[in-house]
């Protein structure tokens, strides 16, 4: 799928959905942060993306976690 793709490529370092959702935006501007954050999901589901869940925030809600796309030697995840 071409917007997974383009989130993998955006997402060499850890950000937030919202963040990616403004990148991707660029390229498809029908990608609200709500699809972008439904495709990371997606995406950490499969493996090849990282969620960073920065300690001290809340559980919940829009902006609690960071994603990173998994690269070479990734192999753990607190997601």
């Amino acid at each position: 799928m071409p917007l997974d793709a383009r989130i993998l490529e955006i997402a060499q370092e850890p950000m937030r959905p919202v963040e990616i959702a403004r990148a991707v935006q660029e390229q498809f501007p029908e990608a609200t942060t709500q699809r972008v954050a439904s495709r990371l999901k997606a995406l950490t589901a499969r493996g090849l993306v990282l969620r960073h869940r920065p300690s001290g925030g809340p559980a919940n809600g829009p902006g609690t976690s960071l994603y990173q796309a998994k690269k070479d030697g990734d192999d753990s995840s607190d997601g």
